[in-house]
């Protein structure tokens, strides 16, 4: 689709086709969102992504396993932000990108300069969860 939308061809029909084995409308507006910032297989990958399905439940031990994969950049782009949105919604914090990757912006003046590591930055969101009140 990259191609024909890049030659000005229309291309309808796959987004019909695509649509039908994703099970969800992928649209012009998508390709059109899409390009210039990734590449085809990036599109790809993206749509293959059900952003809609990340689990709510990871314990602990796997929320630290995600941490770890998302420091080491274990994934592509795609997948490292669906891992990110994952520890979002099961951390409860929507800041978490700042603290994984502008440590400065999360914690403002009360930065300290050091590099946490994930299992640090696991206990800094579990700690603020436990000051909140929230499970």
């Amino acid at each position: 689709m990259f191609h024909l939308h890049e030659s000005g061809r229309g291309y309808v029909e796959e987004l019909k086709r695509i649509s039908r084995l994703l099970g969800r409308v992928v649209g012009q507006i998508d390709v059109l969102g899409a390009f210039g910032s990734t590449d085809a297989d990036g599109f790809a990958r993206r749509l293959a992504i059900d952003w809609h399905a990340a689990p709510m439940d990871l314990s602990e031990p796997e929320l630290l396993e995600l941490f770890d994969a998302v420091c080491e950049v274990r994934g592509n782009q795609e997948l490292l932000e669906y891992w990110v949105r994952c520890l979002a919604l099961n951390t409860g914090d929507d800041r978490i990108s700042d603290l994984i990757f502008w440590p400065e912006q999360y914690f403002g003046a009360g930065y300290d300069g050091r590099e946490l590591n994930p299992a640090e930055m696991l206990e800094v969101v579990l700690s603020k969860r436990r000051a909140e009140g929230t499970q």
